[in-house]
């Protein structure tokens, strides 16, 4: 166990906004907290069957795999799930954390307006409503 008792984090990307991606230096505090290594951060990508077809073909994603290389992280795992609805994508992502005994869950947000979240949702919201972890 590290210093901050943490032992396994999940990071839940969404390849396809680069924009959302944290800088390096959040990465080396993550890795700081994670005992000096990113052996136990797992970048995962819980996908609907909306973006499963060439979803590694999208510019975006190139640029956000390129990335995580560049740190040292070891290579986005895509999940596969069968809706695009945001409440099943977060259980998933939630029932992907547990099984990896993850004490930790690293998520990003756009912050959508108030407006594009009545429309759209919030993934983060959605995590932050049901996560044990």
């Amino acid at each position: 166990m590290t210093q901050s008792g943490l032992k396994t984090a999940i990071w839940a990307v969404n390849p396809f906004e680069f924009d959302s991606i944290p800088d390096p230096a959040s990465f080396q505090q993550i890795k700081t907290y994670l005992g000096g290594s990113f052996e136990n951060l797992w970048p995962v990508f819980v996908c609907g069957p909306a973006h499963l077809e060439n979803w590694k073909e999208n510019e975006n994603v190139k640029k956000t795999r390129q990335f995580m290389s560049h740190l040292g992280l070891r290579e986005l795992e895509m999940v596969p799930f069968d809706s695009d609805k945001q409440k099943d994508l977060a259980d998933e992502l939630l029932s992907f954390a547990v099984s990896k005994k993850a004490d930790l869950l690293l998520m990003t947000s756009r912050g959508h307006s108030r407006l594009a979240k009545f429309f759209l949702g919030s993934f983060a919201e959605e995590m932050l409503a049901i996560a044990t972890v």
